[in-house]
This record gives structure tokens, C-alpha cells and sequence, in this order.
């Protein structure tokens, strides 16, 4: 699990997650019993991610994202909530970014408004992965082909030059450095939480 440092927050970003919870009415925050450390405010859950040599609190906390998505997903009936769906780095860097802006939310809130966010980008049934290698092909990221589809129509109506067919080439790989470097956004040009993000903000 990645360090919380490292996910560095951009003002682009988090105006866009700051609105998460206006659509959320007090008492869907407490309607259900949570367990472990759900329970912990964004605070504690950042300060936990910035300590070094603590992966005991890192991996807990890894657990209890990765399985509240999966009890999510099936409860939902859907392939995939989250549209990414390798590494969980990916996931845990798209709850700590929104936890930056909402320190005194607890982690749970926090998760389920993300999740409710992210509707649009449901994947389901049948849907392909597309694996995209990166960082001189030492790292890769695996993304559902509708979420790369979606990604492609955002660029193209944001005035970059792409084909929107769920596949990944130079031409798309083009238009995410673009819009990443105009925009000022971290890390690679992939379809990436920090990306996702970005298309929230923007709706």
C-alpha cells in the first residue's frame, strides 16, 4: 500500500470532491452498524498512511476498503463499483485523496459517498479488463473497457484527439499526458484514480 504522501492532493481535484456529501442526508451516514476501523474520522485514517514502517495499520485498512467494495458490488448485483480494477493501490489512493478534504468524516462516510460518486462508472456483466503497462513498462494498471470508453469521450469533448473505442494506443496515451500535464495532474498518463477524479470534478 502506498504511502498517503505520495498522494499528493491537487486543487483541482479536491474542489470537486469537497461536494461529495452535500448529496448525502445526515441520517444515510448512520444507518447501519459499521465494524473495524470504518469507525476511525479521515484524520486518523491520514495520519495512520503518513507513518512510517507502520503496514500493520496500512494493511488493515487495505483489507477493510478492499472488502467493503466487494460486499458492495455484491449487494449492488454489478461486476464492479470501482472502475479500476488493478492495483487496489488505486482504490485506497481514491478514498485517501477525498479524505484529505474530509478530515472530520469518518472513513465509512467518506467510502460510501466515493461510492455513490462513482454511479456512472459501474461496470457489469461481461465487461473486458484492458491492461495498460506503463513507467517504461515496469508498472501496469487494469481498467474495465467502458470506464477506458468513458475516459476517451471525456478527452475527446475536452477538445483532445482520440478515438473513443475502449482500446488503449498511443493516441489515447497522448491525449491523458496532455491532459494531465494542462491540468496539472499526478502521475502517469493512464486512467488513474487521480484522472477519475478529474472527471468528477468536471461534471
Amino acid at each position: 500500500m502506498l504511502p498517503i504522501k505520495r498522494f499528493k492532493p491537487l486543487s483541482l481535484v479536491l474542489t470537486g470532491v469537497l461536494v461529495l456529501f452535500m448529496s448525502i442526508p445526515a441520517q444515510a451516514q448512520s444507518a447501519f452498524s459499521v465494524r473495524s476501523v470504518g469507525i476511525q474520522k479521515c484524520s486518523n485514517f491520514s495520519a495512520d498512511l503518513q507513518k512510517k514502517n507502520n503496514q500493520a495499520a496500512q494493511l488493515i485498512y487495505s483489507q477493510w476498503l478492499a472488502g467493503y467494495l466487494t460486499g458492495k458490488n455484491s449487494s449492488a448485483g454489478v461486476l464492479d463499483l470501482f472502475p479500476i480494477r488493478e492495483p487496489l493501490d488505486e482504490w485506497i489512493r481514491l478514498i485517501a485523496v477525498v479524505c484529505l478534504s474530509n478530515k472530520d468524516k469518518r472513513l465509512v462516510e467518506v467510502t460510501e459517498a466515493t461510492l455513490r460518486s462513482l454511479t456512472n462508472f459501474t461496470a457489469k456483466k461481461n465487461d473486458k479488463n484492458v491492461q495498460i503497462t506503463h513507467s517504461e513498462g515496469k508498472k501496469k494498471i487494469v481498467v474495465y473497457a467502458s470506464f477506458l470508453r468513458k475516459t476517451q469521450s471525456f478527452l475527446r469533448k475536452s477538445g483532445y484527439r482520440v478515438s473513443v473505442d475502449g482500446k488503449w494506443g498511443d493516441k489515447t496515451e497522448a491525449a491523458f499526458r496532455r491532459y494531465k500535464k494542462n491540468n496539472k495532474l499526478a502521475g502517469p498518463p493512464i486512467p488513474d484514480s487521480y484522472f477519475l477524479l478529474s472527471m468528477i470534478s468536471k461534471k
